[in-house]
């Protein structure tokens, strides 16, 4: 038996003595269980994607990277804090709050080339533990900024969708249906794609934007996790440099 603070925190044990005349006396046991810095900071994605005009001064929603920990905070285990390791911008442009998380911008946001109707800023960001020894979990989050002439209005009609399925739904279970449009066209062709977080348990027709249940799937939650966050990108494959922009 291995114990483990974050599956049972305390044991209670009874003993019981017995002599030759059948008397019989018991005794309680209470054994608490100490945590040790076992589990290290994870983020529900490995790849974040924000997009964001350029020559924009802050991020609007705000910008908050946040990991969990399953340790136990009664001796800081799960106390979590934030530094950016490396950025594209060499530390110029964004800054981190290291308690919530938030990224925030030290100047405007300006593009790497004019030229291109996309760039991105790559941050990588670490969260950070309070044990001892401190354990660490990363993320990287891809900052694609759009020009200010009308291109890039590509956009989803919803940033975050929610859905539900049974465990027992069969292949081609419909799940969800994302819709992207492009304000610049008329007819634009957009071409969506799931970028992470499926696991293979989940397909997108690139032209719907359906997504259900992939073949060969088990969504048994004996098996499989309770919650899937599904990063679903779209294209538009019209434009003469495409923009994309993601959804979760």
């Amino acid at each position: 038996m291995c114990l483990d603070y974050e599956k049972a925190q305390r044991y209670e044990l009874i003993y019981t003595a017995r002599d030759g005349q059948g008397r019989a006396s018991a005794v309680q046991l209470v054994v608490g269980i100490r945590d040790i810095n076992d589990n290290s900071p994870t983020f529900a994605q490995r790849e974040l994607i924000r997009n964001t005009p350029a020559h924009t001064h802050e991020f609007v929603p705000p910008l908050i990277v946040k990991a969990t920990d399953k340790d136990s905070s009664a001796d800081g285990n799960n106390n979590i804090t934030y530094r950016i390791v490396d950025d594209a911008s060499k530390n110029e442009t964004f800054r981190i709050d290291s308690v919530t998380g938030e990224i925030k911008l030290l100047r405007q946001l300006v593009p790497i080339s004019e030229t291109q109707f996309t760039n991105s800023y790559t941050i990588h960001v670490e969260a950070k533990d309070g044990g001892t020894p401190p354990l660490t979990g990363d993320v990287f989050v891809v900052v694609t900024m759009t020009d200010d002439s009308g291109h890039g209005q590509l956009f989803f009609v919803h940033p975050m969708y929610n859905a539900s399925v049974l465990e027992a739904a069969l292949e081609g279970t419909k799940v969800a249906q994302v819709v992207a449009v492009d304000t610049t066209l008329k007819d634009p062709a957009i071409t969506y794609l799931i970028t992470n977080g499926a696991r293979d348990n989940f397909v997108i027709d690139p032209s719907t934007g359906i997504i259900s249940v992939a073949p060969n799937t088990s969504l048994d939650l004996d098996d499989s996790p309770e919650e899937y966050r599904v990063a679903v990108s779209a294209i538009n494959l019209r434009k003469v440099k495409f923009n994309l922009v993601t959804a979760t």
